[in-house]
């Protein structure tokens, strides 16, 4: 993992309690299987507003996620309270404005 990531990463998670940190973590596995899984890459570019669309948007962009994914998507994220992307995990409250963001720009 590169050190920019990993820092990152790490300051994020070290405010999260046990269960909180479990669960992030089974939400990048999550993430990444299925984009590995539905295009063959372990990170899609874009894959972090993709995936939170199909699950809080109902739009999946194709992938042809099953309602199980989505609801696991759903669960980890609530769980933990946040949202991977290529750099790192993000809490909500972070996340949340830079979804909103990249809406408002297009």
């Amino acid at each position: 993992m590169h050190e920019k990531h990993s820092r990152y990463e790490n300051l994020c998670l070290s405010r999260k309690g046990s269960a909180e940190r479990a669960a992030a973590h089974l939400l990048r596995e999550l993430m990444s299987d299925i984009s590995e899984d539905h295009y063959c890459a372990g990170w899609l570019m874009g894959l972090e507003y993709r995936l939170f669309d199909a699950a809080y948007a109902g739009d999946d962009f194709g992938f042809g996620l099953t309602h199980n994914e989505l609801s696991k998507l759903i669960t980890l994220s609530q769980q933990c309270q946040g949202w991977w992307v290529f750099e790192g995990f993000v809490d909500f409250d972070e996340w949340l404005p830079m979804y909103a963001q990249r809406y408002q720009s297009c």
